[in-house]
């Protein structure tokens, strides 16, 4: 993912309000699940995701193959 789409995608979705969950597709096939706005803090081009009861997670732009806004993807897979 490009260095400015991952920062400014990431800081958007925490950001918006009310928050909605959406998940972080990692290349080696991880999906990290972010369902709470503080949960995923970044800087630069790294951020690390901070699950309940589990060691952080580190991840770069480069790690990323895409990050899906969970409620969008639901209403479109209900609409079709």
């Amino acid at each position: 993912m490009a260095p400015d789409t991952f920062k400014q995608t990431l800081t958007a979705l925490c950001n918006r309000r009310p928050f909605r969950a959406f998940t972080v597709e990692l290349d080696d096939g991880t999906r990290l699940e972010i369902d709470q706005p503080h949960a995923v803090l970044t800087r630069n081009n790294v951020a690390v995701f901070l699950p309940p009861n589990a060691k952080p997670i580190w991840f770069d732009h480069m790690n990323v193959i895409r990050i899906l806004d969970d409620r969008l993807d639901a209403d479109r897979a209900d609409a079709a």
